[in-house]
């Protein structure tokens, strides 16, 4: 009796975090939203990343002095995670406007923290910040044509994530009108995908098998 078990090698897997639940606006309702309707939705691919654009969170539209909101991840092993992210307005300066923090449910948490003219910047090509450092963490991913783009942002978490879930992701605006508010259109995590276990009608013919081959060689 030969036995063959197949186990697939962990690899890493794309996993788009729906934000509607959060979400207080959208593209083409956002107030002041320039070419608003020519923003994509739905499900969509950036350098081979996959989001589901699905409404937007904007500190805009909560007219706070900072503008704080919780989404709920709940995927196990993330190593990184992939944020679509612009600004009203912006400021280039060393402090910051934007922090993101990562929970776990276990001892992981990581802060990051986003600067104008470096990795966040206006979503329209106007007067406020339009760069992006080479050096950062985010790139274009989309433009209209018309002055307006996306870009994505890329964090990678700690390795204490690969052994825990990613519990949810705090994301705080400090900025004021006139000043700089962002808004946050996509989220995407990157998880490791294990070792496929046995299913138990496979454990039960190896152990099967196993006896087999102990018996003939017993009888030998």
């Amino acid at each position: 009796m030969v036995l063959v078990l197949v186990g697939g090698a962990a690899q890493a897997v794309m996993v788009p975090v729906d934000i509607s639940g959060v979400a207080n606006t959208t593209y083409a309702t956002a107030s002041g939203m320039i070419n608003g309707s020519t923003f994509p939705s739905g499900i969509q691919s950036f350098d081979g990343k996959p989001f589901d654009i699905n409404g937007m969170w904007h500190s805009y539209s909560i007219y706070d002095a900072d503008g704080t909101v919780d989404i709920n991840v709940g995927q196990y092993g993330v190593s990184s995670v992939y944020t679509l992210m612009n600004s009203y307005w912006g400021t280039s300066n060393t402090n910051y406007y934007v922090q993101i923090d990562f929970f776990g449910t276990d001892d992981g948490a990581y802060t990051a923290y986003l600067y104008g003219n470096k990795n966040l910047r206006d979503y329209h090509n106007g007067s406020y910040t339009n760069l992006l450092d080479p050096s950062g963490n985010a790139q274009e991913v989309w433009i209209n044509g018309r002055g307006q783009r996306i870009d994505m942002q890329a964090f990678v978490l700690p390795a204490t994530f690969l052994d825990e879930t990613l519990d949810f992701i705090r994301v705080t605006d400090y900025g004021a009108d006139g000043t700089q508010r962002s808004f946050l259109s996509g989220l995407t995590v990157e998880r490791n995908e294990g070792d496929v276990v046995p299913e138990p009608a496979t454990m039960t013919l190896f152990g099967v098998g196993l006896a087999g081959m102990a018996l003939r060689r017993k009888r030998s």
